[in-house]
């Protein structure tokens, strides 16, 4: 099954590890940019982006904001807009930080332990409460190597309350109605719970799934390729489900081996501004770097006509 035009549109696609940023419009897929990016975070026409190893970029009325991260908010994997203030998560220090737009932390809530030992990863809001996942508690820096086979879990922020354990390296936690479904993603599947944490069904997607977001009658997943198999030519893909029954709609390929995170916009509108402001954004960035170059290569020779 391929990409359909009216399948697969309006969507905003993370990567990682130098991917980029991806718009997938009438069935075809568009590379904005190359910088490495993880969350993703859509509310009220603003975007939010984590760009690793540190900063966030806030895209507001056509005005791109970069805030840099400190150190116990690195590798920044996740983002999550709450009405003005945006949750980040540092997963290299365990924390989740709470920011206002120009920056300033209002708050952490820290994990503890050794660098990056519990790999908190995602965010979202679920029945009025911030809520993240994580691979597990590990004794060790990145412990998680050694074994996530039902180690993690996902807690609420505030009250540290587990709400479901005994998943193997969640991500993506999507609040779905009243329930939230997650990618179980060692498992290569998603699944939904209830409001009381107990699984309601699964899907299994042959895949390693990672980024999920849904429209009104379909559920958006990412599939990356094995990031550990430098042989492999796979390309990460999106694959769409049926929203009711979640069969298999249709499949399209993005020119990189990861995806971290999805959005889909409702409004067609919207979805052409935010485009438009990522790509100028783009072309701005690119323009000062190539002007810095040639003020460089412009000096060099200069100097070597002096000489």
């Amino acid at each position: 099954m391929t990409a359909n035009s009216s399948v697969f549109s309006r969507l905003l696609v993370s990567a990682p590890n130098g991917g980029g940023l991806f718009a997938v419009s009438n069935g075809e897929v568009h590379q904005i940019d190359d910088l490495s990016t993880t969350g993703l975070s859509l509310s009220g026409g603003h975007l939010a982006r984590s760009i690793q190893p540190n900063s966030l970029r806030l895209y507001r009325a056509g005005e791109a904001v970069d805030i840099n991260l400190d150190e116990q908010l690195g590798d920044v994997h996740d983002v999550l807009q709450v009405g003005d203030e945006y949750f980040v998560v540092g997963t290299q220090g365990n924390t989740v930080g709470k920011l206002l737009y120009d920056g300033t932390v209002q708050q952490r809530w820290s994990l503890g332990g050794k660098e990056d030992s519990h790999h908190v990863n995602c965010l979202t809001v679920w029945r009025d409460r911030v809520v993240y996942s994580a691979f597990g508690d590990f004794e060790t820096s990145r412990g998680y190597k050694s074994g996530t086979a039902g180690t993690g879990y996902v807690k609420d922020l505030l009250s540290g309350e587990t709400i479901v354990r005994g998943l193997s390296q969640p991500h993506s936690l999507t609040s779905v109605g009243h329930n939230l479904v997650l990618a179980d993603s060692e498992n290569q599947q998603i699944v939904e719970f209830d409001t009381e944490g107990r699984i309601l069904r699964s899907r299994p997607l042959g895949g390693y799934p990672r980024g999920i977001c849904v429209s009104d009658d379909l559920i958006y997943v990412g599939l990356s390729a094995d990031r550990h198999d430098g042989s492999s030519q796979t390309n990460a893909s999106i694959v769409a489900l049926n929203a009711a029954t979640w069969d298999l709609v249709g499949r399209i390929s993005i020119p990189s081996r990861e995806i971290y995170s999805l959005i889909f916009c409702d409004s067609p509108a919207m979805f052409v501004e935010l485009v438009m402001w990522v790509s100028c954004d783009s072309a701005s960035r690119i323009a000062s770097r190539l002007a810095e170059h040639s003020s460089t290569v412009i000096a060099y020779e200069q100097q070597r006509l002096v000489i």
